[in-house]
């Protein structure tokens, strides 16, 4: 369980991986009750939380934020198993010159 703070994460197979572990541990319910869906003031909450972390340049500090809160939220699933894998990543901007790297 190691938390990224220098690169970026890929969300998908995290999530992924996530409910993986979860799949085998408990048995499928066939139904879902309705009340255990977030209401829409939980969800516009949920999403003012997310963007209050500010604009999400890949691999910049706002987007590692984003994603270590996303991760806390996983874990706090009951059976939620998180893991990140660390890699570096070349941020792009716009700019006239990059020497030895792209850009």
């Amino acid at each position: 369980m190691t938390r990224v703070r220098g690169g970026a994460t890929l969300l998908a197979p995290l999530v992924l991986l996530a409910f993986a572990g979860t799949a085998q541990a408990a048995s499928c319910p066939t139904t879902v009750e309705p009340g255990s869906f977030a209401s829409a003031a939980e969800l516009r909450g949920l999403v003012r939380h997310e963007n209050s972390f500010g604009e999400r340049f890949l691999a910049g500090s706002a987007h590692n934020r984003t994603i270590g809160w996303i991760e806390d939220e996983l874990r706090a699933i009951d059976g939620v198993r998180v893991r990140s894998d660390r890699f570096r990543v070349w941020r792009w901007l716009p700019r006239t010159r990059a020497k030895h790297r792209p850009g």
